[in-house]
């Protein structure tokens, strides 16, 4: 089962993907600067990156060794 991570910073926020992040996942994912260094993990579409959001989600235990978490930048609760 998952767990929730929740981090701030004066302008921004740290916290596990949601749902709702799908859709800028996928674009930044696929910008050719983030792909070339993640070639493995490019999500080419929302659904993609809905369904790998979703995974990770379900496999994020406290005692992980590592933690798949989303930037939001506060001022417009944009994922960056």
């Amino acid at each position: 089962m998952g767990f929730m991570i929740h981090l701030e910073t004066e302008r921004l926020m740290i916290r596990g993907f949601e749902e709702a992040d799908a859709k800028v996942a996928s674009y930044n994912s696929s910008r050719p600067t983030v792909a070339k260094e993640m070639s493995d993990m490019v999500l080419k579409t929302e659904e993609e990156a809905l369904g790998w959001i979703q995974w990770t989600k379900s496999v994020s235990n406290i005692g992980d060794p590592w933690q798949v978490l989303a930037i939001i930048r506060k001022s417009d609760n944009q994922c960056i």
